[in-house]
């Protein structure tokens, strides 16, 4: 069962021991179904972007600015910093959009908490955590 919280939360968060930074992606079912929803708009080719600051069911926490550009074929893809340190872009093509969405919808239709790892393609880029219903509002007094 949801709960009324279905506020999807975002934080930068740097971890001792890790060149990259992490991404947590926090919320419960009813908003990692919104955002599934947003992640299927973009491989249904209904828009080829999205920024998270310009979405009212998402929080974002600190300075972080994530936007998702979709390519249909991309060469380079994966979560990079977008020249200022707060700044990323993650790029998804085809087969990563559904393997994504894959996961995004099976988390938020599992029983209880849980967390899935999204994107790591090589060492630059941020690790995006998505979790559902782990993480207290205080975790995101740490995001940078």
């Amino acid at each position: 069962m949801c709960e009324s919280k279905d506020v999807l939360r975002l934080g930068l968060f740097l971890r001792e021991g890790f060149t990259n930074p992490g991404i947590l992606v926090s919320g419960n079912c009813t908003a990692l179904r919104s955002l599934a929803a947003m992640v299927r708009s973009l491989v249904d080719q209904e828009m080829d972007s999205f920024d998270f600051a310009d979405w009212p069911q998402a929080a974002t926490e600190g300075s972080l600015k994530l936007r998702i550009n979709y390519v249909h074929s991309a060469l380079r893809f994966g979560c990079r910093n977008d020249g200022h340190p707060n700044d990323f872009i993650w790029v998804l093509d085809d087969e990563r959009a559904l393997e994504i969405l894959d996961k995004i919808t099976h988390l938020a239709d599992s029983e209880g908490p849980g967390h899935q790892y999204l994107a790591v393609e090589d060492d630059e880029d941020a690790e995006i955590v998505l979790s559902k219903d782990e993480h207290s509002l205080d975790v995101f007094s740490k995001a940078v």
